[in-house]
């Protein structure tokens, strides 16, 4: 092999000259992938490009979902294929961008103006006629059951979103659940309404986590929709800071009557209300934790060491220290060591140095936008209320500090060098 390169390097493999390594001959690439030989004297000999919807080295990888999209590489939202098998493909909207780690897919998505075509006595437990069902978009689209049930196999969360197509993800308007606590595809109610479990739920600005709400939800009474006006022994209050109209409906049932024009879905006929259902494609258990980088050139996993404890403050705080070593490149993987006991700063905060916040379900999320901003040198961790804060900064030595009462604020300050991810 030595002296059939060397050869190869004379004639420099140029012109017509057809180089050949012979490592395409076992046919490595699967799934119809097409192998290329390459014969410049580096480690990769052959390279393999696969088929829509399918990744991996040798195409070995079939892209399921959004999720696994994220997870081979992708990070532009948009359209795009997954598999059902190697027959069966269908198009989905993919949200790759919004929340650190998820990636989301689009099931429903309609205008005020068109809200008609979605007040019927449609509920995701039983079929339903699709509308556009295999035309992704945002004015009149509901997606094919079929393809809802594939995708619920490999979903986690599901959550409503109001005029994405315009403004992105904006936390105001905005609901979440697990699909494990709230199922509305697989699971059939048995009463009209109910206090439904949420991680969040935002409406005008009332706001509440990790709680319940008033959820209407059955075939033959209510499309799934929250009324926020209608508490009635659920936490979630749609009149505590910003007072809910009569009978207000959020997030897919809009009678005519019972219109806030305040609420983001329906301030004019042209606001949009989505519908998703996604999961994590970052994988964290505790205490070992393993990773699914995202990462283009780097479809591997990561392994983390956690050590953990609590902070009892109303509930019990899980709290972690990340330190990483090493310099900030974007290409690799990188062994990384979360440490508690180091560098931890109860009741202090950055009140400079933040360059990014926004609202996270725990530390670890935190942490890992944290880890994909080489910006980043450490966090303010902040709990107020109902309401978890993350703050990223780009400073990681005290310039001021001020103490917080513990009544209102927990915070956790982490310092790190630049980000790393080094191939180990």
């Amino acid at each position: 092999m030595r002296r059939f390169f060397h050869q190869k390097r004379e004639t420099s493999c140029v012109g017509d000259v057809t180089c050949t390594n012979g490592c395409c001959r076992s046919s490595p690439c699967l799934n119809g992938g097409t192998c290329t030989e390459i014969c410049e004297p580096t480690s990769v000999r052959y390279n393999c490009s696969c088929p829509v919807a399918f990744s991996g080295k040798h195409c070995e990888t079939q892209l399921k979902s959004c999720q696994d999209h994220k997870a081979a590489g992708s990070n532009s939202s948009g359209l795009y294929t997954v598999r059902v098998n190697n027959i069966q493909t269908f198009q989905v909207f993919c949200d790759f961008n919004s929340e650190p780690g998820f990636a989301w897919n689009l099931i429903e998505s309609f205008s005020l103006s068109n809200k008609g075509q979605f007040q019927k006595d449609i509920v995701f437990y039983e079929d339903y006629p699709a509308i556009s069902g295999d035309a992704p978009n945002w004015q009149a689209y509901l997606i094919k059951r079929p393809y809802l049930l594939w995708l619920r196999n490999h979903s986690t969360h599901w959550r409503a979103t109001c005029r994405y197509n315009t403004d992105g993800i904006v936390y105001t308007d905005y609901a979440r659940a697990s699909l494990e606590n709230f199922d509305f595809i697989r699971d059939v109610p048995t009463v009209v309404h109910v206090c439904r479990p949420y991680e969040y739920v935002n409406i005008r600005g009332n706001k509440c986590v990790n709680c319940t709400a008033r959820t209407w939800y059955k075939k033959g009474d209510y499309p799934l929709h929250i009324d926020s006006s209608y508490q009635d022994g659920c936490d979630f209050n749609g009149s505590r800071t910003d007072a809910a109209v009569y009978s207000e409906d959020n997030f897919g049932l809009y009678y005519d009557d019972y219109i806030n024009p305040k609420f983001r879905c329906t301030s004019s006929e042209n606001d949009t209300t989505q519908i998703w259902i996604g999961g994590n494609a970052i994988i964290i258990f505790f205490p070992a934790v393993t990773v699914k980088t995202n990462l283009k050139s780097c479809q591997k996993r990561m392994r983390i060491k956690v050590k953990m404890t609590g902070v009892k403050f109303f509930s019990v705080l899980v709290l972690a220290v990340l330190q990483v070593k090493g310099e900030c490149l974007t290409r690799n993987c990188e062994r990384i060591s979360l440490d508690l006991h180091q560098d931890a700063h109860l009741d202090k905060e950055f009140i400079s140095h933040v360059f990014h916040n926004f609202v996270t379900l725990n530390p670890a999320q935190c942490f890992m936008r944290c880890i994909g901003d080489c910006r980043c040198l450490s966090i303010n961790y902040k709990v107020k209320s109902d309401a978890k804060f993350c703050e990223l900064n780009e400073g990681s030595h005290f310039t001021n500090s001020r103490f917080i009462d513990k009544q209102l604020w927990i915070r956790l300050l982490h310092t790190a060098k630049k980000i790393c991810l080094q191939e180990t």
